[in-house]
């Protein structure tokens, strides 16, 4: 997710100069920045995600799509 919000309310977009840790503005749940490279490996994406096995069933964590 691009979005957060800080412990103040205020909203915050992910990149390198954000905080390390936010709040989901869907569960209030705990967001970390993370970062990954693109195609072009000089371009970097940063994006918040929930912390490991937290709010399982926010609306704004991603699913996969398809399968069984």
């Amino acid at each position: 997710m691009k979005e957060a919000i800080l412990p103040d309310g205020t909203a915050i977009t992910a990149a390198e100069d954000a905080p390390s840790e936010a709040i989901c503005p869907q569960c209030s749940g705990v967001l970390l920045l993370r970062q990954r490279r693109t195609m072009k490996k000089s371009v970097v994406a940063f994006y918040w995600r929930h912390t490991s096995n937290q709010n399982l069933n926010c609306k704004a964590r991603r699913r996969p799509t398809g399968g069984r």
